[in-house]
């Protein structure tokens, strides 16, 4: 058999061993619990990310929407002022076009009262051309 002194020292110690274990298992535990306060601290730092982007995307978002509905009244002011020039326009033109006509009526209405002056006094007139005129 063997000797007492020899068994002990062959066998672990058991109770060193533990001692050991215990130590292990709370620098483990130490360390989830660090883990788990970074992991805390980062998932909130995320979601206050993810708050500010939000709030950011959206200030954006109504910038834009704003600006699109200025320029969209712009555009609707513009089209009715170009619409008023374009009645103005067509009115003048209208008007002209009425002048025009007149004159064309004259024209042939003053053409008419020469040939019969003609006819009546038996001579041809001669009246100015407008080269003539513009000489004096």
């Amino acid at each position: 058999m063997e000797s007492p002194v020899s068994a002990s020292q062959s066998q672990p110690d058991i109770k060193k061993f533990i001692k050991h274990m215990h130590k292990k298992i709370e620098e483990i535990r130490v360390q989830m619990f660090d883990s788990k306060q970074d992991y805390e601290k980062l998932r909130s730092e995320a979601k206050s990310l993810e708050s500010q982007n939000n709030a950011e995307s959206n200030d954006i978002t109504n910038r834009i929407l704003d600006e699109l509905d200025r320029l969209e009244n712009q555009f609707k002011k513009q089209i009715n002022e170009e619409k008023t020039e374009v009645s103005f326009l067509k009115q003048q033109i209208a008007s002209v076009t009425q002048e025009k006509i007149k004159l064309e009526q004259n024209c042939l209405l003053l053409g008419t009262r020469v040939d019969e002056a003609e006819r009546v006094v038996g001579i041809e007139l001669t009246l100015p051309s407008i080269e003539d005129i513009r000489h004096f």
